[in-house]
């Protein structure tokens, strides 16, 4: 589940794809998790999960025909690194509260070239 930040930012990444038209089909591979940060203690506990994004069997298509747009775009050719702070919830559970992403060269993203 997202909260906070995390569901604006789902939110707004949906509607640039509806507002264009655009959807996507196609696999994407996340690989290499890592939980990188942990921080708080008892209820107040936090930590932040890092994992390594491939989208390249992904196509953006328009979406009225179901074909593949002419110029894909680049986030389809690298992987990145995509981060999740995440908290627990009322209930216990585990919440997304906050995205981000790094993409080559940035030296975060390094570790997922394979």
């Amino acid at each position: 589940m997202v909260e906070h930040d995390a569901a604006g930012d789902a939110s707004s990444w949906v509607r640039a794809f509806l507002d264009r038209r655009r959807s996507v089909r196609g696999t994407a591979r996340l690989y290499a998790p890592n939980v990188s940060a942990v921080s708080g203690s008892g209820d107040d506990r936090g930590a932040q999960l890092d994992v390594c994004v491939d989208e390249s069997k992904m196509r953006l298509l328009d979406a009225a025909t179901g074909k593949p747009v002419a110029r894909q775009p680049e986030w389809t050719r690298k992987p990145f690194l995509q981060a999740a702070a995440m908290g627990r919830g009322d209930d216990g559970g585990w919440r997304i509260r906050l995205f981000r992403h790094a993409k080559l060269p940035d030296e975060r993203a390094k570790g997922c070239l394979r």
